[in-house]
């Protein structure tokens, strides 16, 4: 019987801040507490309903901006798009949300010239 943490599980499930790093209390107390933030957004930094709004407003002004969804807002099917677009490979039936999120992140700060990480 494997006993070891599945980070990537815990990850995908928003049971955990990122793999290998669990939530503080300041973080469980914006997930759990009277704030009820979304833990996609308690990983961007938002601890309390005022910022979340000011993060999604933010978010909505570069989209109109750039003409490109945040990734938090796109849709599983959206976020296969855009991770084939950028070259990355990965399995679309058994990749989550959280993950692929993670992986156009990194693809979108690369340089141009430079190939993804998987």
């Amino acid at each position: 019987m494997n006993s070891s943490i599945n980070w990537g599980r815990l990850y995908s499930q928003g049971r955990c801040k990122d793999i290998g790093v669990s939530w503080s209390e300041e973080d469980m107390e914006a997930i759990y507490g009277s704030e009820k933030v979304p833990f996609e957004y308690v990983r961007r930094g938002c601890h309390t309903q005022t910022e979340m709004a000011d993060m999604i407003a933010s978010d909505n002004a570069e989209q109109t901006q750039t003409g490109k969804k945040s990734l938090i807002r796109m849709t599983l099917d959206e976020l296969i798009v855009e991770a084939q677009s950028q070259g990355l490979q990965f399995d679309s039936s058994a990749t989550p949300r959280a993950t692929l999120m993670t992986m156009v992140a990194s693809a979108r700060k690369q340089p141009a010239d430079s190939s993804p990480a998987i």
